[in-house]
């Protein structure tokens, strides 16, 4: 992969007016920034069955990775001249990493069958979180040509049970680890790099992608699913989910007991569908989302009077407020070849928000529609 950002930055001109014209905003600096990322891996798999019942799974894949070619290169347009920034060769980096896996299934009865498994994950860090500055707002993130690969390992246990005639329902309980974990850092004035990353930044509104420690996310997740004769279909799932930093690494202790940004605690979803090629094929989903946070400091929040105006209560604490979204899908086939549909997603057009500094909505109702033509009807 190979990517560069390419950016001009302006500084806001004072509103004077000169000659009946107002000033416009002055380029200040010029940045190319990227480089290039070489992924390549291997993966091998056996599955096992030592009984009817029992199946075993044993799985391990070595991925590796390069970064090279990065570079971050910047100039002051008045003068023409490199900033304090600018960094036309950035050192490679390269490792490798095994990540293995086990798992089994044993079928107890044919209506209850249980699960279990250990794995192992690695990620290596994107260009943008190498390379690419870029401002949402007031908040700038820097990025890290430093950091190093998240390596995951965790497990889960499961059980799957069939209690009636078409009716299933799952429970899964899993517990995963990350080690290395990058993460979007607010830079306290404190820490011992701060004003190598945050020249010329305000305090507060600097943020770098750096490594943490560990993070832990453990829950619950729910699934449960009802057929009602042969073309309705109910569905609904939850799943309860504690992500939270327990390392912050050696410059980040203050994170320890944070949440991590952008991971609800509570979710869930509800479906109802109804399949009948003779008639139509019609789905009313509804998603749940409960109050997550924006930031690493779990401290931004909506002001009072955004969420008055959006229809949320104003106790909502630091944070994005939960929400429920409606989305709903049909479609009719028109002989073997043709098919028309409509959707809409967020149907009742609800105001819910993705940001904070500055508050931003998500998407409002979208209604889409169209015809599908199959060149082949087998």
């Amino acid at each position: 992969m190979d990517g560069e950002s390419q950016e001009d930055a302006y500084v806001a001109a004072v509103p004077t007016v000169v000659d009946g014209v107002t000033q416009r905003a002055a380029l200040s600096v010029q940045r190319f920034s990227g480089g290039s990322q070489r992924s390549s891996g291997a993966f091998v798999q056996d599955v096992i069955t030592p009984v009817q019942k029992l199946v075993i799974t044993l799985n391990a894949r070595v991925d590796h990775w390069r970064n090279y070619n990065g570079h971050n290169l910047e100039t002051t347009v008045a003068t023409g001249l490199p900033t304090g920034n600018n960094k036309p060769s950035i050192a490679d980096r390269t490792d490798t990493v095994v990540s293995p896996r086990v798992a089994t299934l044993y079928h107890v009865t044919d209506r209850v069958t249980v699960w279990g498994a250990m794995n192992s994950g690695f990620r290596a860090p994107t260009l943008t979180e190498l390379y690419r500055q870029f401002s949402v707002g007031a908040i700038t993130t820097r990025p890290n040509a430093q950091l190093g690969p998240e390596r995951l390992v965790g497990g889960e246990l499961g059980v799957n049970i069939a209690p009636a005639k078409n009716l299933t329902a799952r429970v899964t309980w899993f517990d995963n680890r990350v080690k290395d974990p990058i993460s979007n850092v607010t830079m306290l004035t404190t820490a011992p790099d701060y004003a190598a990353v945050c020249v010329g930044l305000t305090p507060g509104n600097c943020v770098q992608k750096q490594n943490l420690g560990r993070t832990k996310i453990t829950g619950v997740q729910t699934d449960l699913e009802y057929l009602i004769g042969r073309e309705w279909r109910v569905s609904g799932g939850y799943i309860y989910n504690q992500a939270t930093v327990i390392d912050g690494g050696t410059i980040n202790a203050n994170l320890v007991g944070k949440y991590l940004a952008q991971v609800p605690k509570n979710r869930g979803s509800l479906q109802v569908a109804y399949v009948n090629p003779k008639v139509a094929n019609v789905s009313l989903a509804f998603q749940f989302v409960g109050l997550q946070f924006n930031d690493d400091q779990n401290v931004q929040f909506i002001p009072v009077a955004t969420l008055t105006a959006a229809g949320y209560s104003t106790t909502v604490p630091a944070g994005l407020p939960g929400y429920t979204s409606v989305d709903l899908m049909a479609s009719r086939d028109l002989g073997p070849r043709f098919q028309v549909f409509v959707g809409a997603q967020n149907l009742t057009n609800k105001v819910f928000f993705v940001q904070t500094n500055p508050s931003t909505v998500g998407a409002p109702r979208m209604v889409t529609g169209g015809v599908r033509v199959r060149f082949s009807s087998k």
